[in-house]
């Protein structure tokens, strides 16, 4: 079996660079995790992402540090129905294709 954990923590630090990009266009960058999600949770414009942010950010952490096994459904699923529609909404706030 075929294992995908590393696909899933490079789609979430994927997403984060592009939430952190926008946070810096708003002049609020983020030191840490914790700082990034308050200011997700405080921007309006981000407001819709929240909880899919959230999903992908315990997935890559199920990944890293609980070893937990992904099959490529699953990256798959969290890939196309998480990360494509976050990272289209994030680059069209930053006016980006």
């Amino acid at each position: 079996m075929r294992e995908y954990g590393w696909s899933v923590t490079c789609l979430f630090y994927s997403l984060l660079h592009l939430v952190e990009a926008y946070l810096q266009e708003l002049h609020k960058p983020s030191a840490n995790h914790g700082e990034r999600y308050l200011r997700i949770r405080e921007e309006a414009s981000l407001s819709t992402i929240q909880r899919r942010y959230l999903l992908l950010k315990h997935e890559s952490e199920n990944a890293r540090y609980e070893c937990r096994r992904f099959s490529a459904r699953e990256s798959s699923y969290l890939k196309n129905s998480i990360y494509v529609p976050l990272a289209a909404q994030m680059r069209n706030l930053l006016g980006v294709s």
